[in-house]
Protein backbone atom coordinates (compact mmCIF):
# COMPACT_ATOMS: atom_id res chain seq x y z
CA UNK A 1 0.00 0.00 0.00
CA UNK A 2 2.53 2.48 1.01
CA UNK A 3 4.13 1.31 -2.25
CA UNK A 4 1.77 2.24 -4.53
CA UNK A 5 1.49 5.44 -2.21
CA UNK A 6 4.51 6.66 -3.40
CA UNK A 7 4.63 5.43 -7.13
CA UNK A 8 1.24 7.54 -7.25
CA UNK A 9 2.75 10.49 -5.83
CA UNK A 10 5.89 10.67 -7.94
CA UNK A 11 4.11 10.11 -10.84
CA UNK A 12 2.08 13.59 -9.89
CA UNK A 13 5.15 15.44 -9.07
CA UNK A 14 6.45 14.16 -12.44
CA UNK A 15 2.95 14.94 -14.08
CA UNK A 16 3.44 18.36 -11.84
CA UNK A 17 6.41 18.92 -13.62
CA UNK A 18 5.71 18.09 -17.09
CA UNK A 19 3.03 20.49 -16.91
CA UNK A 20 5.02 23.27 -15.73
CA UNK A 21 7.36 22.76 -18.34
CA UNK A 22 4.07 23.32 -21.04
CA UNK A 23 2.81 26.12 -19.20
CA UNK A 24 6.51 28.04 -19.36
CA UNK A 25 6.67 26.85 -22.56
CA UNK A 26 3.65 28.54 -23.24
CA UNK A 27 4.52 31.98 -21.21
CA UNK A 28 7.86 31.82 -23.44
CA UNK A 29 6.20 31.59 -26.60
CA UNK A 30 2.64 33.22 -26.65
CA UNK A 31 2.57 33.35 -30.34
CA UNK A 32 1.99 29.92 -30.09
CA UNK A 33 -1.37 30.66 -28.49
CA UNK A 34 -2.55 33.81 -30.50
CA UNK A 35 -1.77 31.77 -33.99
CA UNK A 36 -4.42 29.36 -32.51
CA UNK A 37 -6.70 31.82 -31.43
CA UNK A 38 -6.25 33.36 -35.01
CA UNK A 39 -6.87 29.86 -36.37
CA UNK A 40 -10.08 29.24 -34.60
CA UNK A 41 -11.27 33.16 -35.30
CA UNK A 42 -10.59 32.32 -39.65
CA UNK A 43 -12.17 29.10 -38.94
CA UNK A 44 -15.30 31.10 -37.37
CA UNK A 45 -15.39 33.35 -40.38
CA UNK A 46 -15.61 30.87 -42.57
CA UNK A 47 -18.17 28.93 -41.23
CA UNK A 48 -20.39 32.22 -40.83
CA UNK A 49 -19.31 32.64 -44.53
CA UNK A 50 -20.28 28.90 -45.77
CA UNK A 51 -23.50 29.00 -43.81
CA UNK A 52 -24.66 32.57 -45.11
CA UNK A 53 -23.82 31.38 -48.76
CA UNK A 54 -26.24 28.30 -48.25
CA UNK A 55 -28.93 30.38 -46.86
CA UNK A 56 -28.62 32.48 -50.30
CA UNK A 57 -28.97 29.20 -52.03
CA UNK A 58 -31.59 27.90 -50.54
CA UNK A 59 -33.15 30.73 -51.29
CA UNK A 60 -32.18 30.48 -54.97
CA UNK A 61 -33.46 27.23 -55.20
CA UNK A 62 -37.27 28.24 -53.42
CA UNK A 63 -36.97 30.42 -56.28
CA UNK A 64 -36.77 28.21 -58.82
CA UNK A 65 -39.28 25.65 -56.86
CA UNK A 66 -41.91 28.79 -56.80
CA UNK A 67 -41.20 29.90 -60.58
CA UNK A 68 -41.41 25.88 -61.39
CA UNK A 69 -44.61 25.62 -59.60
CA UNK A 70 -45.86 28.74 -61.76
CA UNK A 71 -44.71 27.49 -64.98
CA UNK A 72 -46.44 24.18 -64.34
CA UNK A 73 -49.98 26.25 -63.73
CA UNK A 74 -49.74 28.68 -66.18
CA UNK A 75 -48.70 25.26 -69.07
CA UNK A 76 -52.09 23.79 -68.09
CA UNK A 77 -53.72 27.03 -68.32
CA UNK A 78 -52.42 27.37 -71.73
CA UNK A 79 -53.05 23.50 -72.77
CA UNK A 80 -56.57 24.23 -71.37
CA UNK A 81 -56.76 27.31 -73.64
CA UNK A 82 -55.38 25.20 -76.93
CA UNK A 83 -58.31 22.50 -76.14
CA UNK A 84 -60.42 25.47 -76.73
CA UNK A 85 -59.37 26.88 -79.26
CA UNK A 86 -58.52 23.60 -81.03
CA UNK A 87 -62.88 22.69 -80.06
CA UNK A 88 -63.67 26.26 -82.28
CA UNK A 89 -61.25 25.38 -85.15
CA UNK A 90 -63.13 21.39 -85.26
CA UNK A 91 -66.67 23.35 -85.25
CA UNK A 92 -68.46 22.23 -88.76
CA UNK A 93 -70.05 25.83 -88.69
CA UNK A 94 -68.32 28.99 -89.96
CA UNK A 95 -66.71 30.85 -86.98
CA UNK A 96 -68.29 34.37 -86.30
CA UNK A 97 -66.87 37.39 -84.94
CA UNK A 98 -67.18 36.71 -81.69
CA UNK A 99 -65.05 33.26 -82.36
CA UNK A 100 -62.50 34.97 -83.30
CA UNK A 101 -62.17 37.68 -81.12
CA UNK A 102 -62.22 34.39 -78.70
CA UNK A 103 -59.09 33.35 -80.42
CA UNK A 104 -57.61 36.45 -80.51
CA UNK A 105 -58.00 37.44 -76.96
CA UNK A 106 -56.56 34.18 -75.90
CA UNK A 107 -53.90 34.39 -78.14
CA UNK A 108 -52.79 37.64 -76.51
CA UNK A 109 -52.87 36.12 -72.98
CA UNK A 110 -50.87 33.57 -73.78
CA UNK A 111 -48.20 36.03 -75.30
CA UNK A 112 -48.51 38.00 -72.12
CA UNK A 113 -47.82 35.11 -70.10
CA UNK A 114 -44.50 34.01 -71.88
CA UNK A 115 -43.43 37.50 -72.02
CA UNK A 116 -43.99 37.83 -67.83
CA UNK A 117 -42.31 34.29 -67.75
CA UNK A 118 -38.96 35.55 -69.79
CA UNK A 119 -38.47 38.60 -67.73
CA UNK A 120 -38.31 36.74 -64.90
CA UNK A 121 -36.37 33.64 -66.18
CA UNK A 122 -33.83 37.10 -67.33
CA UNK A 123 -34.22 37.82 -64.20
CA UNK A 124 -33.34 35.52 -62.32
CA UNK A 125 -30.26 34.56 -64.62
CA UNK A 126 -29.02 37.56 -63.86
CA UNK A 127 -29.08 37.24 -60.40
CA UNK A 128 -27.38 33.78 -60.45
CA UNK A 129 -24.55 35.48 -62.50
CA UNK A 130 -24.02 37.93 -59.92
CA UNK A 131 -23.90 35.71 -57.55
CA UNK A 132 -21.52 33.25 -59.76
CA UNK A 133 -19.27 36.24 -60.63
CA UNK A 134 -18.69 37.41 -57.00
CA UNK A 135 -17.66 33.95 -56.04
CA UNK A 136 -15.53 33.83 -58.97
CA UNK A 137 -13.96 36.88 -57.15
CA UNK A 138 -13.93 35.30 -54.07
Amino acid sequence: MESEKNFFKKKIESLGAENEKLLSKLAKNPKDVTDYEREIEELKQQNAAVLSELKRSQDVASNFDQLLKLNRKRLEEEIERNNELRKIFTKTHTMSAFDYQKIINSLTQSLADREEELKQIKHLNRELLNRVSELERA
